[in-house]
């Protein structure tokens, strides 16, 4: 995701979306072989509990599954906005460049003779006064 982003071409982050789409498909076939069940009642409460699919009414389903895998994979369930904290990344891909930025010149003014007429519907300044 990363990726795409800085480069704003997608065909330039290919062999990292494969590396990332395999790290996946490993990680849910250890979880359907290793904590099927769990992950059913699991996704089953979600879907069924809510209509917003909110989290709160499967708790202890949740509690049931983070256990499985902990038991059978060793991983833990990241604690409260550990996903929302900015990281920096290493990465072999050069640093992308952004190109300067170049905003026009500001328009002429008025010349102070120009005819001014009083504003149709009032001030618009009406609630500075």
């Amino acid at each position: 995701m990363l990726c795409r982003d800085e480069e704003k071409d997608p065909r330039k982050c290919i062999e990292e979306g494969k590396v990332l789409t395999s790290c996946a498909m490993k990680f849910f076939k250890k979880v359907k072989a290793l904590c099927r069940d769990e992950f059913e009642q699991y996704a089953h409460c979600v879907d069924y509990s809510s209509s917003s699919f909110t989290l709160k009414w499967c708790r202890k389903t949740q509690a049931v599954y983070d256990q499985c895998i902990f038991d059978k994979l060793g991983q833990e369930r990241p604690p409260l906005g550990y996903f929302s904290k900015p990281r920096v990344h290493t990465t072999k891909r050069p640093k992308p460049v952004e190109p300067k930025q170049e905003f026009p010149d500001t328009p002429d003014s008025l010349p102070d003779d120009y005819p001014r007429d009083p504003a149709k519907y009032g001030s618009r300044f009406f609630f500075a006064h």
